[in-house]
């Protein structure tokens, strides 16, 4: 999962991120989320970083149970680039790569049965970013 932060309701002047390119240029599966969010990148940066699954309305037994095995390693969450200019988009995109024909056909009922979720899960973690760098702004 990647997150991106443009400026002015508009990423990179409407390119995406890029860097999530690099890492993985061919997916399976891909979904992607957005939200315009009423505040500079500064304060949705601090929000991303200060945001916990308590404050997230929809999705807050599924996120605690996600993160459990993340949170006991000790792992933080990825910060995204902060550019500095009013208004915002913030951009959530998971892909998903698979090594074999056999791994797909594998995973597919998986991706099927969590993907939903997964989507949720993003959404709200949207909203509630969104909400908390809007209350400061």
């Amino acid at each position: 999962m990647a997150l991106t932060l443009g400026t002015g309701g508009r990423m990179g002047g409407g390119q995406q991120d890029g860097r999530l390119d690099v890492w993985l240029t061919v997916s399976h599966w891909t979904t992607r989320h957005s939200r315009h969010i009423a505040a500079d990148p500064v304060r949705v940066a601090r929000a991303i970083r200060e945001v916990t699954p308590g404050e997230m309305r929809l999705a807050r037994p599924l996120v605690l149970l996600r993160t459990v095995p993340s949170r006991l390693g000790g792992k933080e969450r990825a910060q995204p680039a902060c550019p500095r200019a009013p208004g915002s988009l913030l951009h959530i995109e998971t892909r998903l790569f698979v090594t074999s024909e056999s791994a797909a056909r594998r995973f597919k009922p998986q991706w099927t049965l969590v993907e939903p979720f997964s989507g949720l899960t993003r959404r709200d973690r949207l909203e509630t970013v969104g909400r908390r760098a809007e209350r400061a702004a």
